[in-house]
């Protein structure tokens, strides 16, 4: 169920095999019952141990966490600057339009 392309092709590769309909349904409605189960379950284990992660790791989990989003931010402020900075660059006064001339245009 997670490729696309496979819930696109597989109602036509059992129609050509000629699998009858009523099973195919049946088929088809017993499998995305049991992945809805599925990805219910994992989630709520996921949630559960995340909940006992932010215990055991009480302050200093959340010191940590606000560092990576400080050094996250402080990056992306960076980076951003400098492609400003990239961008209002004096041009070259030798080239012609911006553009530095190579030896294969003479």
């Amino acid at each position: 169920r997670w490729a696309a392309a496979l819930r696109a092709l597989v109602p036509g590769l059992a129609g050509m095999s000629g699998m009858p309909q009523g099973r195919f349904t049946a088929a088809n409605i017993s499998g995305g019952a049991i992945w809805a189960m599925a990805v219910a379950v994992v989630g709520y284990a996921a949630g559960a141990s995340l909940t006992v992660l932010a215990k055991r790791l009480g302050l200093a989990g959340e010191v940590l966490l606000a560092a990576a989003v400080v050094a996250l931010v402080v990056g992306l402020f960076i980076s951003r600057r400098r492609r400003t900075a990239q961008n209002q660059a004096p041009l070259d006064p030798m080239s012609h339009d911006g553009q530095t001339q190579s030896s294969s245009d003479e």
